[in-house]
């Protein structure tokens, strides 16, 4: 298992050394050598953050059994941090190596736990085949990152759907996602939708619905409310009122590199009782200061090292997001079978003897002629 932690508790200087002599003795050799060879240069934290912002340096190339004191330039002594990093046993490149990845992770000191989930090609592959208005992209994309770290939540092997519901001009939107982090999406308008358009001035008078579905036992359904400003305030709310626990979500959607992107992290306290709303309150503050080139940009260890370079974070392997859609030749034959024999004589007679199924979410084709269609029926038999 690959782990990121970070440490950067304050300590005197003596504690620190004992520290790092005892954790020095606790590896082997091949250990230090293996770490020594993976550590890269760290990421200072965002000047935004840094508790002095003077005599800033970059320590790259560090020996696995070196010690670093860092004094201000103003000459006041500062408590002695400490930073232990292990880095991913892949080579780290740059940001595109955690596309479409969810990660999970803990605050050990703080019983606080979080996800990250990024969507690139996942939110492409969704819009690649529709024209729909930047309002709705926007709104699909914040769609997906919630149902992508909701999923992450299942303790079961399941499914869960998130739709909205409105007389507005937008109709439709619906997002469905698994455990195994496979998203499809579509939206269906019946209206203008203008960019700079309002959740509510786009869905009207509408509703919410979140729809658990385990593969094994009854399904759950809950209404939320769409009394917040924004899809990802109401599903905030959902989380808080739905698990009972201090809950964060920040979702961002827009372009990174002429590509969009949408990504989100969910912040929330153990559910053991361990945790302490202050704790909560101070991650929460910390992860609130993100920026959208920062959620957009850095791979999950610099993410985490920018917002909380003073916590000890551990880091677990990442989850691969993707697009799924799921529809077959199969399964638009026994669509077409829904409809009555007489309306797919017209229909073969109006497309000169061939019928055009086209898939909603991904925009596939399946052709049926009348030979096809006979096949069917016989199978279903």
């Amino acid at each position: 298992m690959v782990i990121l932690a970070l440490s950067a508790q304050r300590r005197s200087a003596p504690e620190a050394q004992l520290l790092y002599r005892e954790t020095e003795q606790s590896l082997t050799n091949r250990e230090k050598l293996a770490m020594a060879r993976k550590m890269n240069a760290l990421s200072m934290p965002h000047p935004d953050r840094r508790p002095d912002k003077k005599n800033v340096a970059i320590y790259s190339n560090l020996n696995i059994n070196s010690k670093i004191n860092r004094t201000p330039c103003n000459g006041r002594k500062r408590p002695y941090i400490e930073r232990t990093v292990f880095i991913r046993n892949n080579t780290m490149t740059n940001y595109t190596q955690d596309n479409d990845q969810l990660y999970r992770y803990l605050f050990k000191d703080r019983a606080v736990r979080g996800e990250w989930v990024r969507l690139n090609q996942t939110f492409n592959d969704t819009l690649n085949t529709h024209h729909y208005p930047q309002a709705v992209r926007n709104l699909l994309g914040e769609m997906m990152v919630a149902t992508s770290l909701l999923t992450a939540t299942l303790k079961f092997n399941g499914n869960i759907t998130v739709q909205i519901q409105g007389d507005g001009p937008l109709k439709l939107a619906l997002v469905n996602g698994d455990d195994q982090q496979r998203l499809r999406a579509l939206a269906r308008l019946q209206g203008d939708i203008q960019d700079g358009m309002s959740l509510h001035e786009m869905i009207g008078k509408g509703v919410l619905v979140i729809t658990i579905a385990p593969q094994e036992g009854e399904r759950y359904q809950g209404v939320v409310p769409l009394d917040k400003p924004t899809i990802t305030e109401c599903l905030e709310d959902y989380f808080i009122r739905s698990e009972q626990l201090q809950t964060q979500l920040i979702i961002r959607t827009g372009e990174y590199q002429g590509q969009p992107v949408a990504a989100g992290m969910l912040l929330q306290i153990v559910p053991d009782g361990s945790g302490s709303p202050e704790d909560f309150e101070h991650l929460a503050t910390l992860t609130a200061t993100i920026k959208d080139e920062e959620i957009f940009g850095l791979t999950a260890e610099e993410l985490l090292y920018r917002l909380y370079h003073e916590e000890i974070v551990e880091l677990f392997p990442a989850q691969a997001v993707h697009f799924y859609c799921g529809c077959s030749q199969d399964r638009s034959g026994a669509a077409l079978l829904l409809i009555s024999d007489e309306e797919i004589e017209q229909i073969l007679a109006e497309h000169n003897g061939s019928i055009d199924m086209q898939c909603e979410r991904c925009g596939t084709h399946y052709f049926f002629n009348k030979e096809a269609i006979e096949k069917l029926k016989q199978s279903k038999e």
